[in-house]
């Protein structure tokens, strides 16, 4: 006499099946959920405050140049002028000192 009959086994692989397709809709549910907490906030004035950056276009005396820096993991580029009215050339270090508007008020490190 047999333990299981071959509709009691045809059932309990349906049964494992489902249960591992579920299984990996939780999981791949998990995941997403997951990468989504992961993520970095956007970077906002706030956050660049304070912040190092490299001049990329030059910043003439009371005029507008342009800066590239590093927040919250992710490349930033966006105008800059000099907090004291100076020129500042290309390729040099300066701090973000505030950010009025979308432009950044920077000072040479």
């Amino acid at each position: 006499m047999p333990l299981m009959t071959t509709e009691e086994l045809v059932g309990l692989g349906t049964l494992a099946g489902a249960a591992f397709a579920v299984t990996l809709l939780f999981l791949s549910f998990f995941v997403v959920l997951y990468r989504a907490l992961r993520r970095k906030p956007a970077p906002t004035p706030t956050r660049l405050q304070g912040s190092e950056a490299m001049v990329v276009l030059a910043v003439p005396n009371d005029g507008v140049g342009t800066i590239s820096c590093n927040a919250a993991g992710k490349r930033v580029v966006m105008p800059a002028r000099s907090y004291e009215g100076t020129a500042l050339e290309a390729g040099r270090s300066v701090v973000i000192v505030e950010v009025e508007g979308r432009v950044a008020l920077v000072a040479a490190c």
